[in-house]
């Protein structure tokens, strides 16, 4: 087993994440890893150099929410590159995932991955997250390093549908962001996730539209 794979599993196993996962998925996620880094060398995608670091910084920490991705159709704010979308559709390819990223070379890369890793269910959108009209019910949107709770939720307020949540992916639990915000919205839960500790703390801020 490779070095990398090695890692990739022995985290999946650490986060409770084996249901999630089986071979065809692991390499799918090996190989997007390694065409991030390819890509990277080049057009410069992310700060992250070097593979290990991307397993964990971008795959491990990616695939860390899949519990709690219950819905059908999300759509992946500020996706860079397409985290946490893109590994997620890979665990998850019955559901649809909808990138929103304004930087073109960025959404190549996402383009070139669902070429590449044949994922029908991605859907890079080149655009900005306040431009963004879904052509499909957004049952949630979930961001990663994105922008602050408030931010997110004045920017996508027109994305999800109805029942829609958001799904905020931060670090140490972001209390003076949750005291910003408008009455309009509520914190239906806050998770701490279990991850390896090279990415510190991690919580799932889950939030809702009042009724």
């Amino acid at each position: 087993m490779s070095e990398l794979k090695n890692i990739l599993c022995t985290e999946i196993k650490f986060m409770n994440l084996d249901s999630y996962v089986d071979e065809e998925k692991i390499e799918k996620l090996l190989s997007l890893t390694e065409l991030l880094m390819r890509w990277n060398k080049v057009y410069n995608l992310t700060s992250i150099r070097n593979s290990t670091d991307a397993i964990y910084k971008h795959i491990i920490d990616s695939i860390s929410v899949a519990p709690y991705i219950t819905g059908t159709n999300y759509a992946d704010v500020g996706s860079g590159p397409g985290f946490p979308g893109i590994p997620l559709a890979i665990l998850f390819p019955q559901k649809k995932f909808f990138l929103i990223e304004s930087l073109g070379k960025k959404v190549n890369f996402q383009r070139e991955a669902k070429r590449q890793l044949g994922l029908d269910n991605i859907f890079p959108e080149k655009t900005r997250c306040e431009l963004y009209i879904p052509s499909s019910i957004i049952d949630g949107v979930i961001s990663r390093a994105f922008a602050s709770i408030p931010d997110m939720l004045k920017l996508c307020k027109n994305i999800t549908g109805p029942n829609g949540e958001f799904l905020a992916l931060k670090g140490d639990i972001p209390h003076e962001e949750l005291k910003e915000l408008s009455s309009e919205y509520q914190v239906s839960d806050i998770i701490h996730i279990q991850v390896n500790k090279k990415l510190g703390q991690r919580h799932l801020i889950k939030l809702i539209k009042r009724k």
